[in-house]
């Protein structure tokens, strides 16, 4: 549709320089991930620059893990379903600003 009109892909270029003009070094992201179990919990943190960056720490951490053997299941499946924990985290930590740090054991629900 942009290329029915004339002069929209230029506009759209023209938007998209004053968008990144506008917000550079705003770039920031974080994810934070709490799991309890009945030895206790851990908390892991991961901030950093730039989400596609991000997003590319993750995908070759998993990309690694297929390429080391630590998946043994063929099949389709979620990452978390057969990648473990605690190498994905070390190598997202290596590649990124990661925090990791055991909190309390979980409080007993009544």
């Amino acid at each position: 549709m942009l290329r029915r009109r004339a002069g929209a892909e230029e506009r759209l270029q023209r938007l998209t320089a004053w968008l990144q003009r506008r917000y550079e070094g705003r770039d920031f992201y974080g994810v934070a991930v709490e799991v309890h179990g009945a030895r206790g919990g851990v908390r892991v943190s991961l901030v950093g620059r730039g989400q596609a960056s991000g997003t590319a720490i993750g995908a070759a951490a998993v990309v690694r893990a297929l390429a080391e053997g630590e998946v043994r299941q063929p099949g389709i499946w979620l990452a978390e379903q057969v990648v473990l924990p605690g190498p994905f985290f070390e190598r997202l930590g290596r590649a990124a600003s990661c925090r990791r740090s055991k909190i309390g054991s979980r409080p007993k629900v009544k």
